[in-house]
């Protein structure tokens, strides 16, 4: 069974994702390291994905600075393959 505390982050990045809500996501990953993990579509992207296709560069800068020191979330792959980093 999931994690009612890890499922409410995975539905805010989500929904805060996709209406552009881009400091409220940035703000949960300097606060909530939690926040860098969950797989957030159906192609199970996390939100540094999303970023990084919508092509928001500043929002992945500070994305990306708040999993610097955390390979591990760098690294997690969407369905297609793509490491987030390497989008």
């Amino acid at each position: 069974m999931e994690n009612p505390e890890l499922e409410r982050i995975r539905t805010v990045l989500f929904a805060k994702a996709m209406e552009g809500r881009w400091e409220d996501v940035i703000k949960l990953y300097e606060t909530d390291t939690r926040a860098h993990w969950p797989k957030i579509t159906v192609s199970e992207d996390t939100a540094l994905h999303i970023a990084i296709l919508e092509a928001k560069e500043a929002r992945v800068e500070k994305l990306v600075h708040q999993i610097r020191e955390d390979m591990d979330a760098q690294m997690i792959q969407n369905k297609m393959g793509f490491f987030s980093l390497l989008c």
